[in-house]
């Protein structure tokens, strides 16, 4: 769990981790959540691979580096067998899957973060990874899990 600042481009360095992931580990399955579906996506893939942060850094990469990725809304599915998929806020988003890697998005500001720190936990638990970051919040479920870290 981490507090940022704006404009430190720590949301750019986490979706590169999740489009590494992808990239470089077999049949993972990585979540990027955010308050709404859009906001996901925004960080994922929209409609065109240039605008959103993942698909635009992938598809920026040199020829050499780049994999085969099946873009649509929300989602990237790469040849390694490994998928991306943006989700809005909450609990339900997560419940049946066992998630490699799920990176939330402004968490303080999600009204469901809790449940979906819950639901991500089993997760955990079976070896995969939370890392929640946003801005300071101090009223939020987030201040409570930095203050227990």
């Amino acid at each position: 769990a981490c507090e940022k600042s704006r404009q430190l481009m720590v949301t750019w360095a986490m979706c590169l981790y999740c489009l590494w992931t992808a990239k470089f580990q077999r049949n993972r399955i990585i979540f990027v959540q955010s308050k709404k579906e859009l906001d996901a996506a925004n960080l994922v893939f929209n409609t065109e691979p240039r605008a959103a942060r993942i698909s635009f850094m992938e598809t920026r990469l040199p020829e050499m580096l780049k994999n085969e990725v099946a873009w649509s809304y929300g989602k990237g599915v790469f040849d390694t067998g490994s998928w991306i998929w943006g989700i809005p806020e909450g609990g339900d988003q997560i419940r049946s899957y066992t998630v490699s890697l799920l990176f939330s998005d402004e968490f303080a500001f999600q009204p469901e973060g809790e449940a979906a720190w819950a639901a991500a936990n089993a997760s955990v638990k079976r070896g995969g990874k939370i890392v929640i970051v946003s801005s300071a919040n101090a009223s939020a479920y987030m201040k409570q899990l930095i203050d227990r870290v």
